[in-house]
């Protein structure tokens, strides 16, 4: 699961990165407040929010950035003039001082800091900005009454030599000279924050415009343009607030506005008739254009979206309902609590179907191993004895007396510590001469196929787990052993008919709702919609993982029923062997299938501190020699005997093999946000039908592409 989840958090940041403008030099945030003065006047104050990437020259050296511009456009036609400029760097709390432009490219970085950064210039740029000018806002100004003059003036601060910034941030404040233009009825203008040439991308740009005073919602009109996502508004005083989403490289931001004449006062642009009529006209002329170019694809941007949420909330509950279904089709529903008999299926068979209707300790390959060797041992086709198979040389294993075994390492020190190494597997006669009479299942003949195999390789009937593992190592086709064995498991199991499977449901319904989710995710992004990529997205990308991953994959059958009721009550049983008080005289042919069952359903430990409190007796020695030596139970309590402090009732810590796992080693199968938003709603607005009236300059409903090339023509940069 960990890697499922990797690998969405690597798709989703490899989706929204590519979706996003990453420029060496971006805005997180622009921020405008200006107001427009009864003398036609136009006083801006900005605060910049940069981003500054490290960058590289062409010889892969860091190139730092030294300095940060903007330039504007003045017009006689538009605006005339820049002046009482100020640059204080918000971010240190310093206020710059001005001095004469200079290009930094030919100054070192110390004499940079030195003497040029910290302050700030303004500078003629008209013929280039490699040799600006100095620019004297009290006599380089144009004339308004002088059609034709025009200039390019770069206002820009120095900053100290900087590899790459996260965030730096600025307020600058100046102010326009004669912007507006004074008509019978009204006085208008165009500004232009923004223009169409910018190359520095911003992920938002908010502006506030205040009119002179006296003005009100009621004598002034407004209209926004720009291509993006935007939100527009009036405030009680009749202030514009404009908001604009995710402005890339080459976007604008026109404000066109007109107020009543009779607040102006000393305008020296003025001309001769009403203005407000054919204003609005044009306005309203734009707007329609504009939302007729956008509607059919806000339609099909809407139909999509919609499509996208019904079909989603569709899949999910389809998805979580073949989940939900799946897993109750998995449990067990009948009523046995308890069963103290063999559940009538192989161990192999036991394992996979504990595993589908309960969780058990240890992988399912492990247990299935371990439970099949041990059947092997309790239906005599093999024998296992404790430590290696040196400490039995000389003797018959064959025909082996387990007590005598126990009193011959009980009286050795070195070969009682041999025993806690590994173990000694025997391969009997009656597997090798006589196997049809053991009743062996599919699984268990498999399974005794791959030991006389390594048997044969090590060259002895007779061989421990080291040995085993040395005469493996390089059994170029073992693995097909393994294989064989493995197929015979899955076949028995199949052939039982206890389970079915449903997967293919919750599968399916996951797989359509996690591929809706990588859908709406991309597309969501290639639209500049963060907000509806996360949103709606990814609760899909979750959801259809969570199918995937959350279903039961068999289901029982009515046969499966009844054995999976047996193979839990069995686990109950011996889970809790030593509460029960009419267990009656031990049944020693029984706990050896206990153990093996135990090691099926990954209790082994348990089940041995169960019998041992159940009946203490294993604890004697004697006992054990005279009653239990032929059985699996002798040597998973015999070696305690071996001790002065016994086993002690319920104090056995484990098996001394077999246990939990059994695995053999030559071969490891068990490895094997707000703009999203604002987009939602403008394109709702422009998917309805369009009117011809527009928003007659009330500045509501967002902007709208159109006439860019007002005053003051903002473009921004960095060297």
């Amino acid at each position: 699961m960990s890697v499922v989840f990797a690998l969405l958090a690597g798709f989703i940041t490899t989706t929204l990165v590519a979706g996003s403008d990453e420029a060496d030099l971006s805005y997180h945030s622009i921020d405008y407040d200006a107001v427009v003065l009864p003398n036609g006047d136009f006083k801006v104050s900005e605060h910049l929010d940069y981003k500054l990437q490290e960058r590289k020259d062409d010889d892969d050296n860091v190139k730092p950035w030294k300095q940060l511009y903007w330039q504007y456009t003045l017009d006689s036609a538009k605006t005339t003039n820049i002046s009482d400029i100020t640059v204080c760097n918000a971010t240190t709390g310093e206020t710059y001082e001005q001095i004469e432009p200079r290009n930094p490219s030919s100054v070192t970085s110390d004499t940079w800091n030195a003497t040029y950064a910290k302050h700030w210039y303004i500078a003629d740029v008209t013929n280039g900005v490699d040799d600006p000018q100095p620019f004297d806002p009290q006599t380089d100004g144009l004339d308004s009454t002088q059609s034709g003059q025009r200039k390019t003036v770069e206002i820009g601060w120095n900053i100290p030599v900087t590899d790459e910034a996260d965030s730096l941030k600025f307020d600058i404040t100046m102010t326009f000279h004669n912007a507006v233009t004074q008509y019978s009825d009204v006085t208008s203008f165009q500004w232009e924050p923004i223009a169409p040439e910018n190359e520095v991308p911003a992920g938002k740009v908010t502006g506030t415009l205040h009119f002179p005073e006296g003005i009100t919602t009621n004598t002034s009109w407004a209209w926004l343009h720009t291509k993006n996502t935007s939100d527009t508004k009036r405030t009680s005083d009749g202030s514009l607030n404009f908001t604009v989403y995710n402005l890339k490289s080459n976007g604008y931001i026109d404000v066109v506005a007109a107020y009543d004449s009779s607040v102006s006062s000393g305008v020296k642009r003025v001309a001769d008739g009403e203005r407000l009529d054919s204003l609005k006209a044009d306005e309203a002329r734009q707007e329609k254009e504009w939302h007729d170019s956008q509607r059919m694809r806000a339609i099909i941007t809407l139909i999509i979206w919609i499509g996208t949420a019904v079909a989603g909330i569709a899949l999910c509950v389809w998805g979580i309902i073949a989940v939900v279904r799946s897993n109750k089709a998995s449990r067990y529903s009948g009523n046995l609590e308890y069963w103290r008999d063999q559940p009538g299926l192989s161990p192999a068979s036991a394992v996979r179907l504990i595993d589908v209707v309960s969780s058990s300790k240890g992988t399912a390959q492990s247990r299935s191993m371990t439970a099949t060797v041990l059947s092997l041992v309790v239906k005599h086709a093999i024998a296992i004895y404790p430590g290696p198979a040196s400490i039995y040389r000389g003797i018959d294993m064959s025909q082996a007396d387990a007590a005598s075994l126990s009193s011959m390492i009980g009286a050795d020190p070195a070969k009682m510590d041999a025993t806690s190494k590994t173990s000694t597997l025997v391969i009997l006669p009656a597997a090798l001469n006589s196997r049809e009479t053991l009743e062996l299942s599919q699984s268990e003949s498999s399974c005794l196929d791959l030991l006389i195999d390594i048997s044969q390789r090590v060259g002895s009937p007779v061989f421990d787990f080291k040995q085993m593992k040395k005469a493996c190592k390089g059994w170029e086709t073992g693995h097909e052993v393994i294989d064989a064995y493995n197929k015979s498991c899955d076949n028995e199991f199949s052939l039982l008919g206890v389970t079915e499977s449903r997967k293919w449901q919750y599968l399916l319904a996951g797989a359509l709702t996690a591929a809706l989710g990588i859908f709406a995710v991309g597309y969501n992004t290639r639209l500049d919609n963060l907000a509806l990529a996360l949103c709606m997205g990814l609760p899909l990308l979750l959801v259809g993982l969570f199918c995937m991953m959350a279903g039961a994959p068999l289901a029982l059958t009515d046969r499966g029923q009844e054995y999976a009721g047996r193979c839990l009550g069995l686990k109950r049983y011996m889970h809790d062997f030593s509460d029960f008080s009419d267990r009656g005289t031990p049944d020693l042919t029984l706990w050896d299938w206990y153990m093996v069952y135990a090691a099926a359903f990954g209790i082994s430990k348990r089940v041995l501190k169960e019998l041992a409190k159940a009946y203490p007796q294993v604890s004697d020695p004697e006992w054990l020699d005279a009653n239990a030596a032929g059985t699996l139970l002798y040597w998973n309590y015999r070696p305690y005997g071996w001790y002065s402090s016994g086993l002690g009732s319920g104090s056995v810590s484990g098996p001394m093999f077999g246990g939990d796992s059994f695995s053999p080693s030559f071969s490891d199968i068990g490895s094997q946000i707000n703009s999203g938003f604002a987009s939602v709603r403008s394109t709702i607005q422009a998917a309805a039908p369009s009117s011809s009236s527009g928003s007659d300059g009330s500045f509501f409903g967002g902007g709208f592409g159109g006439s860019s090339g007002g005053f003051g023509g903002g473009v921004s940069g960095g060297r």
